[in-house]
């Protein structure tokens, strides 16, 4: 009660297929390619990021494999592949450089926006506001009293 293609050891669904075989089967896809198969086996895209199926099998997120082929060593665990010019599907070489996390995290913690001078309204004080951040105060303290003192206005 298996599926007939090959080593797939999966049950049985419509046709002598399993579900995968028989969904590949009808839209007239090869019943032996690999798991996530593209048309044009170019990979898959998720969360804007490009991933590919390395020669070995493994499912990989391209700019990684691409370090790596380049380096000619697997990266190590707290090592990160980043864009420099922030396009996640350039995975050119000249465009990757690989950064300790900590380092990768801080330079990405400071993007969010473009900054557009504000006045805050607790203290009155001029501060740069990030532009897609309505409510924002000059600082934590200023946050958190006006934070309180709405709650206390309404009851």
């Amino acid at each position: 009660m298996t599926c007939s293609v090959g080593a797939c050891e999966r049950p049985k669904l419509a046709r002598g297929y399993c579900s995968l075989h028989w969904g590949r089967w009808r839209r007239g896809k090869p019943l032996d390619a690999p798991k996530f198969y593209n048309r044009l086996n170019k990979g898959w895209i998720v969360a804007g990021y490009h991933f590919i199926m390395t020669p070995d099998g493994r499912e990989m997120l391209e700019h990684r494999y691409v370090m790596e082929q380049a380096l000619g060593r697997p990266l190590l665990h707290d090592e990160d592949v980043h864009h420099k010019d922030g396009n996640r599907l350039n995975n050119r070489l000249d465009n990757l450089e690989v950064l300790d996390h900590a380092v990768h995290t801080s330079l990405h913690q400071n993007e969010g926006g473009e900054r557009r001078p504000a006045v805050c309204p607790e203290c009155g004080k001029d501060f740069l506001r990030i532009s897609w951040r309505p409510h924002q105060t000059c600082s934590r303290s200023c946050g958190l009293r006006r934070m309180w003192r709405r709650r206390r206005q309404r009851g």
